[in-house]
C-alpha cells in the first residue's frame, strides 16, 4: 500500500491507499491531534486475491510446509493465503529437495513456482570416490531390437495378460517352467506425463541423475524384476514403503524410460555391431549419456535375456517332439482288428494359435506370406486383416514377414505357432538399404556435417 503525508505536526493528514488487488481495512485518512498522536490506528491493506494452500501427497517426503510474511509465521493452516506469503517446504530426513524450496503467493493467485519434490536418499546415492574417477562405459553401438522390445514391454505393460489382438507378454514375464511370473505393474497405454504427473519437472535431468550410481550394476543380484528399482533408488534392497516416490511418480520414471528406449531402437539401422567406449564426463548431451547409461545397465538382464530364450526354445522342443511321437503312435479308424474301442490310444490334441495373437511385424516390414493349413489363401494378406480374420493356426504354421521398399531383412522374418498354441518372436529387423558413396563432381565438395560412413535411403 501507499501513504501520503502533508505534514508530521497539528494538523497534518495521512492518506492511505491499497496496491490493485487489496482493501483498505479502516480509515483512509488519519490526523495529527494536538496531542501530538494520530487520530487512529494504521490501517491494513486485505488481499482480495488468494493462493490456494499447496497440498502435499501420503509418503512424498515433505515435511510440513511453512507459512509466513513479512511480520513472521503464521501459526495457524488456513484454506487461502494472501498476495505476499512465502511457503517454505522442507524435506524429512534421508530426503532431498530437486529445486528452489522457497514459494511465494502472486498477485494471479498462483505461486510462483512449482512444488518442488523430495527424493530419496539411498545409501548407495552418493557416488565412491572410484566412481567419480572411472565413468567410462563400454555399449554396443548397434541394438539387439528383439531384447530391447521384449525390456520395453515388460516395462510399460507389465505382465497382465492383454486383451489387444496381437499383443503378447514380454518374455520377461515367464518363469523358467514358462508360467506367468512377472511383476504387477499396471499398463501405461493411455499414460501421458501432462495429464498423469504433471507436477513432476525436469525428470529426464533427475533420471540422468539416477543413472549416474548404475555405472557398476550389481551383476549377482539385478534381475529383469528389480531393474526399475534399481535406477530409481540405486540399489537392490528393499525400501520402506514411506521411502518410496508416489506410484504415479514412479509410472512417470518407467514411461520415459520406455521413451528413451524407443530412441535406442532408432539405432537399429546401424549397420555395424562394433562397441563403443563412451566417457560418460565428455558427452554434454543429456539424451545421448541416458542413453549409453540404460544399455550399460541392461547389459546384466541382456544376460538373463539370452538364458530365458534358450530356456523357451527348449521347452517349445520338447513339447513339438512329443506332439509328433504322439502323432506316430496313431492309427486310422478301422484299419486295425486287432485294437478294440476300449484300447485305442488316442493323442491329446495339440494348442492352436490364434491369429489375433499374432506378434507384431518388424517396423518397415509387411506380410509376405502366409502358410496356414485351416485358410485359403486371398491375392494379398495385410497383418490388420489376418488379425481380425478369426483363424486359428495350427503348429508349425508360419507367417512371414518382409522389408518396405529400401530396406532388406536381417534375420527370417518369420514366425511360427508353437505346440503351446502361442507365436514365436519374430527373429528379424528391417534394416536400410546402404547407397554408395555420393559421385564427385568437379569443383564439389560434401560438407562435412554431412558425411557418414554409410548413407541409407532418404539420407540427403
Amino acid at each position: 500500500g501507499q501513504v501520503l503525508l502533508s505534514k508530521t505536526s497539528f494538523g497534518g493528514e495521512a492518506r492511505f491507499a491499497c496496491d490493485e488487488g487489496f482493501l483498505l481495512d479502516g480509515p483512509d485518512i488519519l490526523h495529527c491531534t494536538a496531542r501530538g498522536i494520530w487520530s487512529g490506528s494504521v490501517p491494513e491493506c486485505l488481499s482480495i486475491v488468494k493462493c490456494p494452500p499447496l497440498l502435499l501427497e501420503d509418503n512424498d517426503g515433505r515435511a510440513p510446509i511453512i507459512y509466513a510474511t513479512e511480520r513472521g509465521p503464521i501459526l495457524r493452516s488456513l484454506t487461502s493465503y494472501d498476495v505476499g506469503v512465502m511457503a517454505e517446504v522442507r524435506c524429512l530426513p534421508q530426503f532431498a529437495l530437486t529445486d528452489d524450496n522457497l514459494l511465494t503467493c502472486l498477485e494471479n493467485g498462483q505461486w510462483d513456482l512449482p512444488l518442488p519434490e523430495c527424493v530419496p536418499v539411498p545409501p548407495t546415492t552418493t557416488p565412491t570416490p572410484e566412481l567419480r574417477s572411472n565413468l567410462i562405459i563400454r555399449v554396443n553401438r548397434r541394438p539387439d531390437v528383439q531384447f530391447w522390445k521384449h525390456l520395453r514391454d515388460y516395462l510399460y505393460h507389465g505382465c497382465i495378460p492383454s486383451t489387444v489382438p496381437g499383443r503378447q507378454l514380454s518374455l520377461f514375464c515367464y518363469s523358467a517352467s514358462g508360467t506367468i511370473a512377472g511383476n504387477n505393474w499396471t499398463d501405461l497405454s493411455g499414460f501421458t506425463l501432462q495429464k498423469d504427473a504433471p507436477a513432476v519437472t525436469n525428470i529426464d535431468v533427475k533420471l540422468l541423475g539416477f543413472l549416474m550410481r548404475t555405472v557398476k550394476p550389481d551383476a549377482n543380484r539385478l534381475v529383469p524384476e528389480n531393474l526399475l528399482h534399481y535406477i530409481l533408488y540405486g540399489t537392490v534392497e528393499r525400501i520402506p514403503p514411506e521411502m518410496r516416490y508416489p506410484l504415479h511418480i514412479e509410472n512417470a520414471y518407467r514411461f520415459v524410460i520406455c521413451q528413451f528406449i524407443d530412441i535406442i531402437l532408432m539405432d537399429r539401422e546401424l549397420n555395424y555391431d562394433d562397441e563403443l567406449l563412451v566417457d560418460i564426463r565428455q558427452e554434454e548431451n543429456t539424451n545421448t549419456k541416458i542413453k549409453h547409461l540404460l544399455k550399460n545397465v541392461a547389459q546384466v538382464v541382456y544376460q538373463q535375456y539370452h538364458h530365458l530364450l534358450e530356456e523357451r526354445n527348449a521347452r517349445e522342443t520338447a513339447a513339438l517332439k512329443k506332439i509328433i511321437e504322439l502323432a506316430e503312435g496313431m492309427h486310422p479308424v478301422g484299419t486295425s482288428s486287432t485294437r478294440t474301442a476300449t484300447s485305442t490310444t488316442t493323442a491329446a490334441t495339440p494348442k492352436r494359435c490364434p491369429v489375433s495373437h499374432l506378434p507384431s511385424p518388424p517396423i518397415d516390414s509387411h506380410v509376405i506370406a502366409v502358410e496356414l493349413r485351416t485358410a485359403t489363401q486371398p491375392d494379398e494378406w495385410r497383418f490388420e486383416k489376418l488379425l481380425y480374420s478369426g483363424l486359428q493356426a495350427d503348429p508349425g504354421d508360419r507367417i512371414q514377414y518382409g522389408c518396405d521398399a529400401g530396406f532388406s531383412m536381417r534375420g527370417s522374418g518369420v514366425t511360427v505357432c508353437g505346440p503351446d498354441g502361442r507365436w514365436a518372436v519374430v527373429e528379424g529387423f528391417c534394416e536400410g538399404a546402404v547407397c554408395e558413396n555420393p559421385p564427385n563432381r568437379p569443383n564439389m565438395l560434401i560438407a562435412p556435417e554431412s558425411r557418414d560412413r554409410q548413407y541409407y535411403v532418404d539420407d540427403e
